[in-house]
């Protein structure tokens, strides 16, 4: 099976050089980079620099229009492989990464880890840190959100395409602003596709700022909010129930540390999502209730 991986880029992350290296030098190195490009300058150059004497092919594009998922399905179609991985430029895959993804199945996620950083101020974004191997089939009590995330995603070409890829009303600089992924792994469950979990596909996301995660809440609750909404009927309350529990829980472990910044966190994503489920409501969209295994 040939693989192409797709990164976009703004261009700003400090560690893109390392994401490159690290896909390049993989026990199974990608037949195939894109790149997708949103910077000012262009990043093709630094690039080529980096896969120099290896055997992977590099595809660049530039996207002068914003949006995650946007560039995402753009750098897909162009994608040569037959199936494709997505990872993000602030995150450096495991030299295992894309071995253990392309041999979970024909849709894989994986664990998400701090990237080790010297600096002490710095906390960890977007984990999935279960080390317990699990396959979901679209069952009545899956969650999309315990399936994994958007920066360590494999699809083959042909189930996403079928899918329709990424839907660009979602994600960063678009309409609803963030869960891309969450929604586009409801639609994978959605389809009977098995979706494999493999703790062996690892990649090490950059930490950030305590200000940052905590500027990130209420976008992140307003797409999970969207991404619910768009499921419609039963199972849209079904997730609403749990998506909301698990912020009760949350800021109630907050509550017991005595930590402002532990309770912001679910306040605000609650906020978010409320926001976001009436935003997309009254958007006339039509919701699809799907109907699950029991």
């Amino acid at each position: 099976m040939t693989l192409s991986v797709v990164v976009v880029t703004l261009g700003r992350s400090s560690v893109f050089e390392r994401c490159i290296d690290a896909i390049a030098s993989g026990s199974r190195a990608a037949d195939e980079l894109v790149v997708v490009d949103q910077s000012a300058a262009g990043l093709a150059s630094v690039v080529e620099r980096r896969l120099a004497g290896t055997t992977t092919e590099f595809r660049h594009l530039r996207a002068t229009e914003l949006g995650v998922s946007r560039a995402r399905n753009l750098g897909a179609a162009a994608a040569a492989g037959e199936a494709v991985a997505f990872t993000d430029d602030d995150c450096v895959p495991d030299t295992n990464w894309l071995a253990a993804l392309a041999g979970a199945g024909v849709a894989a996620t994986g664990r998400i880890l701090p990237l080790h950083d010297e600096r002490s101020d710095l906390v960890a974004v977007s984990s999935r840190t279960s080390t317990e191997r699990r396959e979901f089939r679209g069952e009545a009590r899956d969650l999309p959100w315990e399936v994994g995330s958007g920066g360590n995603l494999l699809v083959a070409r042909d189930l996403f395409e079928r899918l329709g890829g990424f839907n660009e009303d979602f994600g960063p600089g678009a309409r609803y602003r963030a869960a891309e992924d969450v929604e586009l792994l409801e639609r994978l469950l959605a389809s009977g596709a098995r979706v494999v979990y493999t703790p062996d596909a690892v990649v090490y996301h950059q930490r950030k700022r305590p200000s940052e995660r905590l500027a990130r809440r209420i976008p992140y609750g307003f797409g999970m909010g969207a991404a619910v909404g768009s499921v419609g009927g039963a199972r849209s309350r079904f997730l609403a129930v749990r998506y909301l529990g698990m912020q009760v829980h949350a800021l109630a472990a907050g509550a017991k540390a005595v930590s402002l910044r532990q309770m912001a966190e679910p306040a605000l994503s609650t906020a978010g999502f409320v926001a976001g489920a009436m935003l997309y409501r009254s958007s006339g969209l039509v919701p699809k209730d799907t109907v699950r295994s029991p």
